[in-house]
């Protein structure tokens, strides 16, 4: 009796061992390292224009709200010295990083950049950041 349980109890693990070693051969990666490394670049996002040149914003739905003080006071700073075509670059990156509520929140910096645009002669950009600005305004 002693011996058909030994003998059960060996024939159930070799069973039992059979069952799961494909599952743990598939779990195994080979060749891949063990800790991943994080990405050192600050990757930015620029804003891509459609065809009828309205942008296309990178963090809809990744973000809600965008504020960045230094950029901020880059852009009031060269908008001081009157020199529009860096602060149109600047504002321009900044809005192409905008959430969902930036639209509702800082609609004076669309139509900032919309008359910044018209400015150097692109009305069509123009046209767009106006209209998104006016699309977005608070109603009181």
């Amino acid at each position: 009796m002693l011996r058909f349980t030994r003998l059960l109890i060996s024939g159930l693990v070799f069973l039992l061992a059979l069952a799961f070693s494909p599952t743990i051969v598939a779990q195994q990666k080979s060749g891949m390292p063990t800790a991943q490394r994080k990405l050192t670049a600050k990757v930015v996002r620029q804003a891509r224009f459609r065809v009828d040149a309205t942008p296309m914003f990178a963090n809809i739905n990744r973000i809600a709200y965008f504020h960045d003080k230094k950029a901020l006071k880059a852009i009031t700073k060269a908008e001081k010295r009157r020199n529009y075509p860096a602060a149109r670059n600047l504002l321009e990156a900044y809005v192409s990083q905008f959430g969902i509520e930036n639209f509702y929140k800082d609609t004076n910096l669309l139509w900032r950049l919309g008359q910044l645009w018209e400015k150097t002669g692109n009305e069509d950009r123009a046209k767009a950041y106006y209209r998104l600005a006016l699309k977005h305004r608070r109603k009181i």
